[in-house]
């Protein structure tokens, strides 16, 4: 099933009950967001995001599914130190790697959130980068 069309959509019909069961107590901002096989879990706090964890490793087991520990970093905000974070956030009994920044579906996240900045700069670069082979290779 690995590349076909219907991928992204069979695993979002396979990955719901997890996305319910982070959802489930939050009347806001959702604790978890996926796209495809892209997910990011929200916390305001280190106990709710060791939370968030626990209910992934659960259904990671229930599911059958192994969690990809490579793709997870742990983003911490302005409200949590990194001092306080001693004990190490787990998933599927492996520690999650601090950062400073994530890019999650091409936007760089940081403690203060999507950093814009940075998006922007890169992506003008790149359009530079366009035009430019575009002049190049062009009759006109």
């Amino acid at each position: 099933m690995q590349g076909s069309p219907l991928s992204p959509y069979l695993f979002n019909i396979y990955i719901d009950e997890l996305i319910v069961r982070l959802n489930d107590s939050t009347a806001g901002i959702p604790c978890g967001l996926f796209y495809a096989d892209d997910g990011v879990l929200l916390a305001q706090d280190l106990p709710s995001l060791r939370h968030l964890a626990d209910l992934l490793t659960w259904w990671s087991a229930e599911a059958s599914i192994a969690v990809n520990i490579k793709k997870y970093r742990l983003v911490l905000g302005r409200i949590v130190a990194l001092e306080h974070a001693t004990e190490p956030v787990l998933i599927c009994r492996k520690p999650l790697l601090v950062v400073e920044s994530y890019t999650y579906l091409s936007f760089p996240m940081g403690s203060n959130g999507i950093d814009f900045a940075t998006h922007l700069s890169k992506r003008i670069s790149q359009a530079n980068g366009r035009a430019s082979f575009l002049r190049l290779h062009s009759d006109g």
